[in-house]
């Protein structure tokens, strides 16, 4: 079975969490009813030796031959060819994962089928840190305020890839969604909210970073005691 050029294949964009489990998919799903899949190689960048092999030459697919490589994902790798998309499951994914994967799908009578994945790492960013101006952490849950006082407090974020969104809620209500990075990496939010009143007695002031929708954001609370 002949391969077809690959440079020209368009590609999917999918992106992993770092330590834990990522999809890569790959349509295995044959053009015509009376064929089927007989084998799925997996590939990274311009190696050309596969990564994973997926063989059911003359096999049931549940009886399928597995193969998986120890110079790339080893025992962290499993084929699930059940879904639609197919999907090659790996687990406790690492930064060196990240780069171009191509799939390649050899059919009993169609032509083979070449797909790529282009495949980022993001790394949550650390926990936010509170400070108020004088650069005192906010390490209480619970803070007190003199009503018709004003808060102005820092929330700092170290890491991260990209670089998170961080931002500030007065209970389920955005206050304050502009930050900035540094040059050592650490993005911050500056809060500065006037005129602090008995309405605001247990609010929760909670400060946001999120780089991805894929794993819960980082939050760090302050509960406002308005005396």
């Amino acid at each position: 079975m002949g391969v077809p050029p690959v440079r020209h294949l368009p590609i999917t964009t999918v992106s992993g969490v770092l330590g834990k489990q990522a999809s890569l998919p790959c349509d295995i799903t044959p053009l015509e009813r009376d064929d089927a899949v007989y084998m799925v190689l997996w590939f990274k960048e311009d190696d050309n030796e596969p990564l994973y092999n997926f063989d059911v030459r003359g096999r049931q697919v549940a009886q399928a031959r597995l193969s998986s490589s120890d110079k790339y994902f080893g025992k962290r790798a499993f084929f699930r060819a059940t879904t639609h998309p197919a999907q090659l499951l790996v687990d406790e994914i690492k930064l060196s994962d990240e780069g171009m994967y191509r799939c390649r799908v050899d059919f009993r009578n169609s032509p083979t089928r070449n797909l790529k994945i282009n495949f980022t790492v993001i790394v949550p960013p650390d926990r936010p840190i509170i400070y108020d101006s004088r650069r005192r952490e906010k390490a209480n849950t619970v803070e007190p305020y003199s009503e018709g006082s004003d808060i102005a407090l820092i929330c700092e974020v170290k890491g991260g890839r990209p670089r998170p969104n961080v931002t500030w809620y007065l209970d389920n209500s955005v206050i304050d969604e502009s930050f900035e990075t540094r040059s050592d990496g650490t993005t911050v939010n500056h809060l500065s909210y006037p005129n602090i009143g008995r309405q605001h007695l247990d609010a929760r002031l909670m400060c946001v970073a999120s780089n991805t929708n894929l794993t819960p954001p980082n939050n760090k609370v302050v509960v406002l005691d308005v005396n």
